[in-house]
């Protein structure tokens, strides 16, 4: 291949049949003008191409990072899922367990007091029946005592009045004199002995 300079500097022989010199020139010298263009975009370009596959070597280099911290990322973030999960399954458990136990404490209180509030019932259920069955016979003494009592003063006016009854409609009466008060007083002494 030959350079810019080369053909600049390309000399032909001179024939008599040949190509005017001056067309050749000139178009030697456009050809060595875009060769020169050519030259200079290629060398621009390179220089983009280097830039760009520089950029690219970054990018990718960059990817690579991004694709690491993306995928710690995705790590850490399953592992933190995994470990909110366990502590959230152990927050329940320790809520259900916290929960069953003041349940169970709760329900053991209850069923205490109310089997506390049950004897208690009971005692003073059989206390109170205890009561009531010796008040009920001190009433049944009292009403019998009573009705007893009442006969008795029946019988003793039965008794009176048929005394009563015996004794004759008029009674002589002695006169009362010192002597007869001194029989009485006799009568009554020896009586009372």
């Amino acid at each position: 291949m030959f350079t810019i300079e080369q053909i600049k500097e390309l000399t032909f022989d001179i024939t008599r049949k040949g190509y005017n010199t001056e067309d050749v020139n000139d178009f030697l010298g456009e050809i060595a003008d875009q060769i020169e263009s050519t030259e200079k975009s290629k060398e621009e370009l390179e220089k983009k191409v280097y830039l760009l596959a520089t950029k690219v070597a970054e990018y990718r280099s960059e990817e690579d990072n991004l694709k690491t911290v993306l995928l710690n990322a995705q790590r850490l973030g399953e592992q933190v899922i995994s470990d909110a999960k366990k502590l959230a399954d152990k927050i329940i458990k320790d809520a259900t367990y916290e929960s069953n136990k003041t349940i169970n404490d709760a329900t053991y209180e209850a069923d205490k007091i109310l089997n506390s509030a049950k004897s208690e019932s009971e005692n003073i259920k059989e206390t109170s029946l205890a009561a009531i069955s010796l008040e009920t016979n001190e009433y049944k003494r009292i009403k019998t005592e009573a009705s007893n009592f009442k006969k008795d003063i029946l019988q003793l006016y039965k008794n009176h009045l048929s005394s009563l009854s015996l004794l004759p409609e008029t009674v002589p009466v002695e006169p009362v004199t010192p002597k007869t008060l001194d029989t009485l007083e006799d009568d009554v002494t020896v009586a009372n002995n």
